[in-house]
């Protein structure tokens, strides 16, 4: 299934993230200053715990549910 990726527009309304789920809906998310601090934030976590042996781990034990998901799936 080809989705359209991510995308960002200013208009009126103010900063929007635009996405699409699983049904294929468009979906616009508007982005707050609260909500970016947010995303932020989970960002500085996550790469924090990439440091860590305990998050590679994690890391790699997420990918590799993932790729066994789309075999099944293929």
């Amino acid at each position: 299934m080809n989705r359209p990726k991510p995308s960002i527009t200013i208009d009126e309304r103010g900063v929007l993230l635009h996405v699409t789920d699983s049904e294929g809906n468009g979906i616009a998310i508007p982005l707050e200053p609260g909500t970016v601090l947010e995303l932020a934030a989970g960002f500085d976590r996550a790469r924090a715990s990439l440091k860590t042996p305990e998050g590679r781990k994690a890391l790699w034990h997420g990918l590799a549910n993932i790729v066994s998901e789309l075999a099944k799936k293929g």
